[in-house]
């Protein structure tokens, strides 16, 4: 366990920012280069491909990155996880793109969505080099930043140069995939790293049927996902229209981008923690709490920011003709610290105690439900209904889970301590001052970055002031860097 925290934090947090950046400098664009039709296209081709997409992958990628972070130190056992699990995906999305594919040709009739979606399938079979879970598992995450920048700034590139009009909407979704076809096979090469590629080697031994009930009921739990924003898009996109789908779109894809960006600590130490779950149990328990903790004292803030500016945040990422993206986006602002809670309890407990029964059960009644509220709500139903549906959903199951926990597991999370209300409470000032800084400036950039700076700046001051530890500690950690 050499590798720091913090630097694979750091590493991680490097990678998320400029997949922040890339969406800023992308989606705006697109929004204006493409037609708000094009782009709902898109986007409900995307939800679509997405339900074949989670099939190929099975849930290789959830029980490789636990189980090779478990046994990382056992070179054999290692290799033997990643032969089996391997040759399993691509047995799987083999299968899946012929389906896939008889799928689009015999029941999509829009000759548009047709075109995108046949496009779009390349990305399927390109889920045979999906190993990501192998170097996350050895926590290389310096490797997956720098290769990952280095090809999303040539798709970058490639987009502005290729994509100049509405028209061009199909070469904007091939650029899109064979960015991720390429990710995906660099990553694969890379793997020679820590076991051999040699393809006789690969394919030889195999056990396979061994992997198979925990991939299938992991394949259940990732599919009952669907059953929230994904149905809310595809519930949307079958009675409405393309464009309530691209509305939906931006709220999401924004509260998407600022969530992972302040997510990387909850991802880079789920190899950790799953280590630490087998060999040193206090440490794993100090961790979890520690862990919520800094969670809500990074997202709280983000939340009440995103809810003040969301006007601000809509006009400058797609333009004017989106402005009915703006209630959505104040609901989605909400949801980021929902589902970042949610992150902790579902990948770094109860999933790393195996309990993936539980979580398929209790995540499938709660998705369920979310689809029969859309459905009840059909008549009045709008994108800003649909997500508070799945907000609602998402809490229910929350709370469950953290029942659950408690009285099962034995796991406190101190997601309900005092010290989280404190930040909760703090960052509600963000609204007034925010709203001082628009009756005042009335530049859009200029709005989004004095907001920044001064919610910022009260925020810190006060940690400061009221001599926080977690705040400290966090401080003294980077400035020192020490691990975790």
């Amino acid at each position: 366990m050499s590798k720091s925290i913090i630097k694979n934090t750091i590493a991680k947090m490097t990678l998320n920012v400029f997949n922040i950046i890339v969406p800023i400098l992308i989606y705006p664009y697109i929004y204006r280069v493409l037609s708000a039709k094009s782009v709902g296209f898109i986007d409900y081709s995307t939800t679509l491909y997405t339900y074949f997409s989670l099939v190929g992958l099975l849930g290789i990628y959830n029980y490789g990155l636990r189980e090779i972070s478990r046994y990382r130190d056992n070179h054999v056992k290692t290799f033997w996880v990643f032969r089996n699990l391997f040759v399993i995906g691509l047995i799987s999305n083999i299968i899946i793109s012929i389906l896939y594919y008889l799928f689009v040709f015999f029941l999509i009739k829009d000759p548009i969505l047709k075109k995108i979606m046949y496009v779009q399938g390349i990305m399927i079979i390109g889920q045979v080099f999906y190993i990501e879970w192998m170097n996350e598992a050895h926590e290389d995450y310096g490797f997956i930043t720098i290769k990952t920048i280095i090809i999303r700034i040539l798709s970058i590139f490639s987009i502005f140069v290729f994509v100049t009009s509405n028209k061009d909407y199909y070469i904007y979704v091939i650029i899109t995939s064979i960015t991720y076809i390429i990710n995906n096979v660099i990553s694969f090469i890379h793997v020679k790293k820590f076991i051999t590629l040699n393809p006789k080697q690969l394919f030889q031994h195999l056990d396979l049927l061994p992997f198979l009930p925990s991939l299938f009921l992991i394949l259940i739990l990732n599919n009952t996902n669907l059953l929230y924003t994904i149905a809310d898009k595809t519930i949307l996109g079958t009675f409405f229209n393309a464009e309530s789908v691209a509305y939906y779109g931006v709220g999401q894809k924004v509260s998407e981008m600022i969530r992972i960006l302040f997510l990387s600590l909850v991802s880079v130490t789920i190899p950790r923690m799953s280590y630490y779950l087998e060999n040193d149990s206090t440490a794993y328990k100090q961790g979890i709490i520690r862990l919520t903790r800094t969670t809500i004292l990074i997202i709280a803030p983000v939340v009440f920011g995103v809810y003040a500016l969301s006007d601000n945040i809509v006009l400058l990422f797609s333009g004017k003709q989106y402005l009915a993206a703006i209630p959505t986006l104040k609901i989605f602002a909400f949801r980021i610290i929902v589902i970042s809670t949610e992150a902790i309890i579902y990948n770094q407990i109860i999933f790393l105690f195996r309990k993936e029964k539980f979580l398929m059960l209790i995540n499938a009644g709660c998705g369920l439900l979310n689809v029969l509220l859309d459905l009840i709500f059909l008549k009045i139903l709008t994108p800003e209904i649909a997500v508070a549906t799945t907000i609602f959903c998402e809490i229910i199951f929350q709370i469950i889970c953290l029942i659950y926990i408690k009285k099962t597991l034995n796991i406190e999370t101190g997601l309900l301590k005092s010290y989280n209300l404190r930040y909760i409470l703090l960052s509600l000032f963000f609204i007034p001052i925010i709203l001082f800084i628009k009756n005042n400036m009335h530049n859009t950039i200029s709005i989004i970055i004095v907001s920044i700076l001064s919610c910022a700046c009260f925020y810190i001051s006060v940690l400061y002031l009221i001599k926080d530890d977690m705040a400290q500690q966090l401080f003294h950690r980077l400035t020192h860097k020490k691990d975790i």
